[in-house]
């Protein structure tokens, strides 16, 4: 997945790579938070 994100990023698209980027660390964020959430519960 990360090898294809980064595969589409070119010095043209700036705009582009931004909103992908926010997108991706939204997302990793989220899965951060969810696994926080599950270890807690556990623990």
């Amino acid at each position: 997945m990360l090898r294809c994100f980064f595969c589409y990023i070119t010095d043209n698209d700036i705009t582009f790579v931004s909103g992908c980027r926010v997108i991706f660390l939204n997302g990793t964020i989220s899965e951060t938070n969810e696994w926080y959430h599950r270890y807690t519960s556990v623990w």
